[in-house]
């Protein structure tokens, strides 16, 4: 393992049906977690924890998401 990173993360947002700030402004979501992300074999693998009002989700990945 090369290195290990520990992150925090605060999402906000909402999809709107248009590009106002009045519609993009109101009713907004939110997420807040943690993620635990290592670089191993020249690959970053990491396990993320994100909790809503609405639900709980876990994921790992491998690599980068884009």
């Amino acid at each position: 393992m090369d290195w290990i990173q520990l992150v925090g993360f605060v999402e906000v947002g909402r999809v709107g049906s248009s590009y106002t700030a009045n519609e993009l402004l109101t009713d907004l979501k939110y997420d807040a977690g943690g993620s635990v992300r290592a670089l191993m074999a020249g690959l970053v693998v990491r396990a993320d924890l994100a909790k809503s009002p609405e639900s709980t989700n876990f994921w790992i990945m491998v690599d980068h998401p884009f």
